[in-house]
């Protein structure tokens, strides 16, 4: 079998409109040609969509002009954190205005908002949710503590897509959207200081198992002013801190040591120090009673 017909330069690479193919004359048989893939109807690429981006601009050739990422979509655009049941789901969520007609092809879940333009954005060149549109709209998706990960992210200190007042003013102009109960009570409970999902995870836990609340990434400061440390949750009335260990921690002898040297600078300012792990995170009730005793033996009344 010969080769296949170069395709004209006019249409996008690496993936295009079977309808725009057609309109500039390209044979239709040339379309059905092995070195073309078909991720989404009427959808053609000449590589494979490995990334989120890509697949996202496959399906953008045959979206309509009013068509957004949103949702679960939108979030992992933003590099907002999901549980990871969600973050694998490859299909692509997709808004339309209220009262538009839903996308519906396969690999797609359609939606439609009452939106404004000023809830729209882009990234990578893509038509998606703003960050604070995105984190409103995953209450519809998420636990409320999973929704609390993800809006940490959204208000980080070190790199803030929106601000908590953001966050909080489109909580209030979309009242009555799916979730509105979870996604109440997880804007109070947003921190900027959280560097991670665990982080968050376990702030919420301890308070859930009523604890006192944790300080997020607490800067623990000798007398003179200087930096000892920063506790990843801590109880600073009772000097009694909680720090998550990643398997970086354990594998990485750099940061092994480094963490050897801050428990010892912390034991020295009086701080008692409680390590937790992936393992603490399935169940949380042994460090939770860990937390609890070395408070209590600290003056906390319990």
């Amino acid at each position: 079998m010969p080769a296949p017909a170069p395709l004209p330069d006019a249409l996008p690479h690496p993936a295009f409109a079977v309808r725009d193919a057609l309109r500039i004359g390209v044979d239709p048989n040339r379309l059905r040609r092995s070195d073309l893939r078909t991720p989404f109807r009427g959808v053609r690429e000449t590589a494979t969509s490995e990334s989120l981006v890509d697949r996202c601009r496959a399906l953008a050739a045959v979206l309509r002009p009013d068509a957004f990422y949103c949702g679960p979509t939108a979030a992992l655009l933003w590099g907002i954190p999901l549980p990871r049941e969600l973050a694998d789901d490859e299909r692509l969520h997709v808004g339309h205005p209220h009262r538009q007609r839903p996308t519906r092809l396969s690999g797609v879940v359609g939606h439609h908002f009452v939106i404004t333009p000023a809830e729209l954005t882009s990234r990578e060149g893509l038509p998606l949710t703003t960050p604070e549109r995105t984190w409103c709209d995953l209450a519809a998706h998420l636990s409320r503590h999973d929704l609390v990960a993800a809006g940490d992210r959204v208000i980080w200190r070190r790199d803030p897509l929106a601000r908590l007042g953001d966050v909080h003013e489109m909580v209030r102009r979309h009242p009555g959207r799916r979730g509105a109960l979870t996604r109440a009570a997880a804007a109070l409970r947003l921190s900027d200081r959280a560097d991670s999902p665990p982080e968050s995870h376990l702030r919420l836990r301890f308070r859930d198992a009523g604890l006192p609340p944790a300080s997020p990434n607490l800067e623990v400061r000798a007398a003179g002013g200087g930096l000892v440390a920063e506790i990843d949750l801590a109880f600073p009335a009772y000097r009694v801190g909680v720090d998550y260990e990643g398997d970086h921690h354990r594998v990485e002898r750099r940061q092994w040591m480094r963490d050897l040297r801050r428990f010892a600078d912390l034991e020295d300012a009086g701080w008692s120090i409680v390590r937790a792990t992936a393992d603490d995170l399935a169940d949380t009730g042994r460090l939770v009673a860990s937390v609890r005793r070395r408070l209590t033996s600290r003056g906390w009344p319990g």
